[in-house]
């Protein structure tokens, strides 16, 4: 499986409940795992049988609430805690944290943002009688992009392709959230379309 985005599948994830990958092979092909900002609490072994875990980038400055989320399997490979790098000291202030990966392991998220634009300019004008159109984000991450209008009474948009359709004369905000892809962090960009 390799890395489990938990960022992108569950934006707004704040806890592992006990025992979250325990006793099934739910666990047992990952080698990392990306946690949210909203992420607040580490269950009681919730890492239990992830042998191959070897990273966990946690976005939550706060560091969260840590049960005794015990051992994986007997494994001997040590687990790298990335965090926000203005937040690496409160990480290391925590016994438990130190306890379960080492003071050497928990690091600042080396995952850039990435670079990410719309080769239109904002804002982008269309008229009202115009048909469909399609303009789709740039980036130099693989993550997949998925497309959102803040007000769908003036455009909407299909959330895979990118595909407009106008349907009033307003303004509304295009935007293209992109998943992080275990090189590169999430980002969005987005434009204004006035119609």
């Amino acid at each position: 499986m390799g890395i489990f985005d938990a960022k992108t599948l569950f934006p707004v994830l704040t806890t592992l409940q006990d025992n979250a990958f325990a006793y099934n092979d739910n666990g047992a092909d990952f080698t990392g795992i990306i946690l949210p900002s909203t992420f607040t609490t580490f269950g009681n072994g919730v890492f239990s049988d992830c042998p191959n875990l070897a990273s966990i980038i946690l976005e939550a400055t706060i560091p969260p609430a840590l049960g005794s989320i015990g051992g994986r399997g007997g494994s001997a490979v040590p687990i790298t805690l990335y965090v926000p790098a203005a937040s690496v000291a409160a990480y290391q202030a925590i016994s438990g944290y130190v306890s379960y990966f080492g003071v050497d392991n928990i690091k600042a998220n080396p995952f850039p943002t990435p670079i990410i634009g719309f080769p239109v300019a904002s804002p982008y004008y269309k008229s009202a009688g115009d048909g469909s159109f399609i303009i789709t984000a740039s980036s130099n991450s693989n993550g997949v992009f998925t497309y959102s209008s803040d007000n769908e009474s003036v455009a909407t948009i299909n959330s895979a392709t990118g595909e407009v359709t106008i349907h009033a004369p307003g303004t509304a905000v295009i935007t293209g959230n992109q998943a992080a892809d275990g090189l590169f962090d999430a980002g969005l960009a987005s434009y204004t379309l006035k119609v």
